[in-house]
């Protein structure tokens, strides 16, 4: 039975850590001896790790130190493969393999597009900054495979730093599982109950309120709209901004027409009850929430941004999109689909191309293939 060793920094909340969880479950199903090798304690997630799972805490996220104990345990358990996800610690686990574990087939993942992510996400430091655009692509090229989790992000992968394309795949992200989702909430069903009542098109979107995700043409695009359309929007999702936004929602007299909901614990009642679905992206690696909407049947509205919307949406096919930072085209995208008749078993039928199992079936081929 072949050991695969699934490398993160930590678990948390994000989509790389959700989406790591389910290949680790698949991998599980399949019989196959998994280890999840983490930098940190998993926390609050540590629940959702898969039956049968080992874990591996190294107690360290400084990269020299993870370098070092990755490397311990390498030489110590011997896995086959190892999948590990993003900067450094995709870097990282290169440099382990290649210092204690040449024998090791490895796998690493990137989920942003460097040439708009690097700079508009804040994730990276100056530092990493020029480590990705000058050094990556000597540390990239001893790992079996790099995979993009869309090809925008294997495009930018390879313009920021130069790394060959043949080094490289596409893997997309799988219809993720809504991890935590133990039933509706009161607090959950009131929100929802009492701000989407009534007849009011229902629209919803879902994401952290981080520079990013732009949610400001959101908000301006729902002003353009308020006085044609009975539209009320719920925005899901928690972060830096939210005083901020909540600010121009105030000032632009919207309370009554957007709800920024926080986090909720069941997500998918409100894809449940919502007409359409929008997101607003500057910057995407994948764009998760977007099969969750297609999963649910739901029209969207996308800012057509680097990388996934328009890989997902097949270039419009699937959902309309918009150019990024037009918050006139957004509404106009939004007016669109409310007059259009959408076909909800079509988006369903979208969604069920993204599966765990032909997720995993691609990172299994990307380690032992050669």
């Amino acid at each position: 039975m072949k050991t695969i060793a699934i490398v993160l920094g930590q678990l948390g909340t994000h989509g790389p850590s959700l989406i790591r969880l389910q290949i680790a479950a698949e991998l599980v199903k399949r019989r196959l001896d998994v280890h999840l090798v983490l930098g940190t304690d998993a926390a609050d997630l540590a629940k959702n790790i898969p039956y049968g799972c080992k874990v591996f805490i190294l107690n360290s996220t400084r990269p020299r130190q993870f370098v070092i104990k990755l490397g311990r345990y390498l030489r110590q358990e011997k896995p086959e493969g190892v999948i590990a996800s993003s900067w450094p610690y995709s870097a990282s686990a290169i440099l382990a393999v290649r210092l204690f574990a040449r024998q090791v087939k490895l796998v690493v993942s990137e989920h942003a597009d460097l040439r708009t992510n690097i700079e508009a996400s804040g994730e990276f430091t100056n530092k990493d900054a020029f480590l990705i655009r000058y050094l990556s692509k000597y540390i990239y090229v001893y790992a079996n495979k790099v995979v993009g989790v869309s090809q925008g992000v294997v495009d930018g992968l390879c313009e920021v730093t130069g790394l060959n394309k043949s080094k490289t795949t596409v893997i997309y992200n799988p219809l993720r599982e809504m991890v935590g989702d133990l039933g509706e909430t009161e607090h959950d069903r009131a929100l929802r109950d009492e701000f989407w009542n009534g007849t009011s098109i229902k629209l919803l979107a879902v994401g952290r309120l981080a520079p990013e995700k732009n949610y400001e043409i959101m908000i301006d695009a729902i002003q353009l709209l308020r006085d044609k359309h009975d539209i009320k929007l719920i925005v899901i999702g928690d972060g830096a901004l939210k005083s901020m936004l909540q600010e121009k929602i105030d000032y632009l007299s919207l309370s009554q027409h957007i709800l920024l909901a926080g986090k909720i614990t069941n997500v998918q009642e409100f894809y449940a009850e919502a007409d359409v679905f929008l997101m607003s992206s500057t910057s995407e690696g994948f764009g998760n929430v977007i099969v969750e909407a297609l999963s649910f049947g739901l029209p969207i509205v996308s800012t057509n941004c680097q990388s996934g919307p328009a890989e997902i949406l097949s270039d419009g096919e699937y959902g309309v999109l918009t150019p990024v930072g037009d918050p006139q085209a957004f509404a106009c995208g939004i007016d669109k689909v409310l007059l259009t008749q959408a076909d909800p078993e079509k988006q369903k039928k979208r969604s069920r191309e993204y599966t765990i199992e032909k997720t995993t079936d691609k990172y299994l081929l990307a380690l032992f293939q050669n």
